[in-house]
């Protein structure tokens, strides 16, 4: 069972893994026959209805979620702003979720695990990778660090994620990015896009569940979105969670967005909400994930 077995006991979560796909409205995904792995985690774990992205297009909202705020030059008017390569102005001085690990590196570790990128901290577009979904090459405090622990995802037989899941040495925090054709964005290989991110979810599921780090009901992962396709729908986003905590089947209808994701990562891994998750919801109360403990000063 992918959920609930710890339900009655559940322990403290100190590792966090969350997918990003693409471009896909919560209708398009929840209820859609080309998506039943998706379905049956949402109706197996735990389901966000009322999740949103923050804005158009891609980069401004993979910036949202790692520092709780959109420097001006990317967020545009803040609701269209910009996807664009990570030099000159659109790169962001503020402090991240990356910055706040690293400083805190004898304890905690971060990882971005992004397919197809040709090198670590790859800052450019080549094939199926795009640096716009790749968000800590836009930091520029974290250089150093970049280097280090942005690399490409590999596959789920060989690479660095499926060596970290097998090994139990996910990190503190990870991002699991596929490339263009698994992530929803783009259509290839005769597939709807849903079916991509589906397949996706499908590839990577068994080697996630069985992964010691999982097993233990230490890691929380967590599949959402970017955007919604469109802004029709008021870019609501199909966003599910999974850990042995959750009991089966739990919803919530309370609205979130990618600064509450934001906000429950940092207060799970024991760092200070930045910028707009400070005062945004925490959604781990609703999904039966347990508070860390207090921390004295």
């Amino acid at each position: 069972m992918e959920c609930g077995a710890n339900a009655q006991a559940p322990v403290r979560i100190t590792k966090i893994l969350v997918m990003i796909m693409e471009n896909t409205d919560f209708g398009n995904v929840i209820g859609s026959a080309d998506a039943p792995t998706i379905n049956e985690l949402a109706r197996s774990c735990g389901l966000a209805t009322n999740y949103h992205g923050i804005q158009f297009p891609s980069l401004p909202n993979y910036i949202a979620m790692t520092s709780g705020q959109v420097p001006s030059f990317i967020a545009g008017d803040g609701s269209r702003g910009r996807d664009c390569l990570p030099t000159g102005a659109c790169t962001s001085s503020d402090p991240s979720i990356f910055s706040q690990i690293d400083q805190q590196s004898a304890v905690r570790s971060w990882k971005t695990y992004a397919e197809s990128m040709p090198g670590p901290c790859f800052s450019r577009n080549q094939g199926e990778y795009v640096a716009r979904h790749n968000p800590p090459v836009y930091y520029a405090g974290i250089r150093a660090s970049c280097m280090t622990n942005d690399v490409a995802m590999g596959t789920p037989i060989s690479g660095p994620l499926a060596a970290d899941l097998a090994a139990g040495t996910l990190p503190s925090y990870g991002l699991l990015i596929p490339n263009l054709c698994n992530d929803g964005h783009d259509a290839c290989g005769g597939q709807s896009r849903v079916s991509e991110e589906d397949q996706t979810v499908a590839t990577w599921l068994p080697a996630i569940l069985s992964s010691v780090d999982y097993r233990s009901g230490h890691l929380l992962v967590i599949i959402t979105a970017d955007t919604s396709e469109t802004p029709a729908n008021g870019n609501q986003l199909a966003t599910i969670l999974m850990n042995p905590d959750i009991p089966p089947g739990t919803e919530s209808a309370a609205r979130y967005d990618h600064y509450a994701l934001l906000r429950m990562t940092e207060r799970l891994l024991g760092l200070t909400p930045l910028g707009n998750a400070a005062q945004a919801a925490d959604m781990a109360g609703a999904f039966h994930i347990p508070s860390p403990p207090v921390q004295t000063p």
